[in-house]
């Protein structure tokens, strides 16, 4: 709040008219108040000379009908691979106040600032045109809700941290982004690859066997419900197969990683 006119302002949200400054020839001072906030009812009061008064009506200001910045959040922000997070644009004025019904002059781009591949990220709702690029398109046409809030919703199936969701709108960019954490899911298999596929008789290679959810995100950590059993499918003569590492060779061909043996980060 800033008081002008014949009322100096105090810094606190207070005016102060001198005692020094008299009232004119109609017995009225002329007094400026600005307030930056749009939707609260101000009621100025005045009190002195043992006497008080008050305005005749609240005075309530609207949000400036110009855009100056986006506000991105997300819900939630921890979420398994494949879920959906809920993500709510809110309009806002040079003084950050919501601009309600707010109509965009171009149409908004939502970005998502992760790595995943495009395949693997989806975004909707209604009024939202998924790129397939990573991004998606709110068109001009759209209004945004009493709140100044528009919203739609984008899952990925790609585990990662700490993903940007960034809106653009012509020149007007978000001054928050939001970060949003997928992370992988239950087990449901195994991949593993050899450090060499054609080894002399009587060497040994590295197997790396790691554990996967549905989407084939590594799952830091993996501690199955039991011990994973290997087995070497092909040899002549199982006996002369040799596992190590972090199985356990068995001596009859087939290893054992125990289920106190957790996968690495």
């Amino acid at each position: 709040i800033t008081w002008g006119g014949d009322a100096t302002d105090n810094g606190d949200g207070t005016g102060t008219i001198p005692d020094t400054t008299d009232a004119d020839g109609n017995g009225e001072w002329s007094l400026t108040l600005s307030y930056e906030v749009a939707g609260d009812e101000v009621v100025p009061d005045f009190s002195g000379g043992g006497v008080s008064g008050s305005i005749d009506a609240g005075i309530t200001w609207h949000a400036i009908n110009s855009l100056s910045s986006f506000v991105v959040e997300a819900s939630p922000t921890d979420l398994t691979a494949g879920q959906a997070s809920t993500i709510t644009i809110t309009a806002r004025d040079s003084y950050q106040n919501p601009i309600p019904n707010y109509a965009p002059t171009n149409d908004i781009v939502v970005t998502y600032g992760g790595s995943a591949p495009a395949s693997d990220v989806t975004f909707s709702g209604s009024n939202v045109t998924d790129n397939g690029d990573k991004t998606a398109t709110i068109p001009s046409t759209v209004v945004f809700d009493s709140e100044g809030k528009f919203t739609l919703q984008v899952t990925s199936t790609y585990a990662e941290a700490n993903v940007n969701i960034n809106v653009t709108e012509g020149g007007t960019s978000a001054d928050t982004v939001t970060d949003v954490t997928w992370n992988p899911g239950g087990l449901d298999h195994y991949t593993a690859t050899a450090s060499d596929y054609g080894p002399t008789a009587g060497g040994s290679v590295t197997i790396t066997l790691v554990a996967r959810d549905v989407y084939g995100n590594a799952i830091p950590n993996a501690n199955p419900s039991g011990a994973i059993t290997c087995t070497a499918s092909g040899a002549d003569d199982g006996t002369r197969i040799t596992w190590g590492g972090d199985a356990t060779d068995n001596g009859d061909g087939t290893g054992t990683i125990p289920d106190t043996t957790d996968a690495d980060g």
